[in-house]
């Protein structure tokens, strides 16, 4: 559990991505805008940026 917490910590900038991905959505969904069917596309690729690290652009700015 402990990892869990210190990967959403560490890796901030693709955890806020994937929670505002998943409000949208909800929010699209409390207002009709979109169905559980296309809600639960966006839940998964929100849950999926929890697990992502975050990209380094230190190579790009050497380059």
């Amino acid at each position: 559990m402990q990892n869990l917490v210190d990967r959403v910590f560490k890796n901030w900038k693709t955890t806020l991505i994937g929670v505002v991905i998943i409000a949208i959505s909800v929010i699209a969904l409390i207002f009709d805008q979109a169905t559980l069917e296309q809600v639960s596309v966006f839940w998964a690729g929100g849950f999926s940026l929890f697990f992502l690290k975050d990209f380094d652009n230190d190579n790009a700015k050497n380059s």
